[in-house]
């Protein structure tokens, strides 16, 4: 984790030369970029694996190879719609925070978890799968 912080400053410097270590906001965001890019590298053979190894041996495969990539992208693109703003939050939650840090976390992740809860089922899950209503019948 050090080689990344120490890798984020450098990233920002070469994109902004006049940025130094003081910036810590931008670097954080720096930081947990590299930290998603190598997580999400990192899991794509697994991903692969379990898709379309896994899953296809017992038959619950329905994934194309464009629809894997473009899952891929769209959740980097919702995770960075979510976690960018939520990154500066907490950011401004621990400058803040002083002696009730641990409380003012607690609200935060609160705040964001219903947050998240309510925006899931009819924002986000919508952009990965394909609801339908349920026939009239003996479950409905």
């Amino acid at each position: 984790m050090p080689y990344v912080w120490d890798l984020s400053l450098k990233i920002m410097q070469f994109a902004k030369p006049e940025l130094d270590s003081s910036n810590e906001i931008i670097r954080t965001i720096i930081f947990c970029g590299v930290n998603y890019l190598v997580g999400v590298v990192t899991g794509i053979p697994f991903s692969l694996y379990f898709n379309f190894v896994i899953q296809e041996k017992y038959g619950f495969n329905r994934l194309t190879g464009l629809q894997f990539v473009k899952d891929l992208l769209l959740g980097g693109v919702v995770s960075a719609v979510i976690g960018l703003p939520a990154i500066v939050g907490l950011w401004y939650v621990i400058e803040w925070g002083g002696e009730f840090l641990w409380l003012y976390f607690w609200l935060f992740f609160v705040a964001l978890t219903f947050f998240l809860q309510l925006i899931y089922p009819t924002v986000i899950a919508p952009l990965f799968n394909k609801f339908t209503p349920l026939e009239d019948g003996k479950l409905k």
